[in-house]
């Protein structure tokens, strides 16, 4: 009995260390929920934020051996060599608002080039044109030329980007964008309607280039080369038959279009020959588009006015129906009339 007692008065004391216990370690949980416990040689065991854990222990092994970060060096295409560095993360909306040399001056050109690539992902091809340019400034290169080109292209910047693709066609003729440079010369005729000049470019960079593939994204030139001369020439014998110029001699049917309009005729598609195509492509397709839209509306007034000319022989019908039902009418009263005439005259 005694013994009961004497374990029954120690249970609230051994109670209220349990909770104090308790509180100080939801404390410390709290403190240090989103901390992790490291090892510092000068400091012991520290607490340091979750998300600086990897910083931090970056920062220590650099100490130790004194050498200094490592810097990202850009990605290397498909049909290079892979390198093993990762590129740098990319560059947040804040950033960009920035001098991109600010505290800068001694990154390598190549962490430029990756920056800009990065830029030029995201559609901010003016920070991207900075980087690129400054990469070529310090270590001019063949690839950092290409993409100053590609860059210029997108902001519509045709003129420069010619200037940019020839240099590095005939100054870097050797060079692993090359090829690359020459369909953009001849991608550039495409769309300002040299068609010729395109078909010649292309088969140039077909021959010369058998077995090149795209730095962007690794396709074949030869069968790009293919597929955009065969999509021009479509194109062209597709808006001459529509014209009536039929047949699929493409040569006989730019003489017959050059011979009607006054061109000179050179059997070629050259810019002036493909834009005079173009333009009375686009008058016919217009004409076509307005004839069909006025048969539309014609066909809606002649819809109204079968249902106004309904309307109107429902009402003749409602009327002449009417008009006998009332003539029915006066005759009836005609008779009664003269029955009730009759009667008087008996009566008298």
């Amino acid at each position: 009995m005694n013994n009961h007692d004497e374990h029954f008065d120690h249970r609230p004391v051994d109670v209220c260390i349990f909770m104090s216990y308790l509180l100080v370690v939801l404390g410390a949980f709290t403190l240090y929920a989103e901390k992790i416990m490291v090892y510092d040689e000068e400091k012991g065991i520290i607490f340091v934020e979750k998300d600086e854990v990897q910083a931090y222990k970056s920062k220590s092994s650099r100490e130790k051996s004194g050498a200094p970060p490592a810097i990202p060096k850009p990605p290397e295409p498909a049909n290079r060599k892979p390198s093993r560095r990762a590129p740098p993360a990319a560059p947040s909306k804040s950033s960009r608002k920035e001098d991109i040399h600010v505290n800068r001056s001694k990154d390598p050109p190549q962490l430029y080039f990756t920056s800009g690539l990065e830029y030029f992902k995201n559609q901010d091809f003016e920070n991207a044109l900075k980087n690129f340019m400054y990469a070529d400034s310090v270590r001019p290169q063949p690839a950092y030329s290409l993409w100053v080109g590609k860059t210029l292209r997108r902001m519509g910047k045709y003129e420069q980007m010619m200037v940019t693709m020839n240099k590095i066609h005939n100054s870097y003729p050797e060079s692993d964008v090359a090829d690359d440079a020459l369909f953009e010369i001849a991608f550039y005729h495409q769309t300002t309607g040299n068609y010729q000049k395109a078909l010649d470019l292309y088969k140039k960079l077909a021959e010369q280039f058998p077995f090149g593939r795209s730095f962007s994204n690794n396709e074949e030139f030869r069968e790009i080369a293919k597929e955009q001369r065969k999509s021009m020439r479509a194109e062209m014998i597709t808006a001459l038959n529509i014209l009536g110029y039929s047949g699929d001699d493409l040569a006989a049917q730019y003489k017959a279009f050059q011979r009607d309009n006054n061109l000179p005729i050179t059997g070629a598609g050259n810019q002036e020959t493909i834009r005079a195509i173009k333009a009375a492509h686009s008058d016919f397709l217009q004409r076509e588009a307005d004839r069909a839209a006025r048969q539309q509306q014609m066909k809606k007034h002649s819809l109204w006015g079968m249902i106004i000319s309904g309307v109107l022989v429902i009402n003749l019908l409602m009327i002449l129906f009417q008009r006998t039902v009332i003539a029915g009418k006066n005759k009836q009263l005609a008779s009664l009339s003269q029955l009730l005439h009759d009667l008087d005259s008996q009566a008298l």
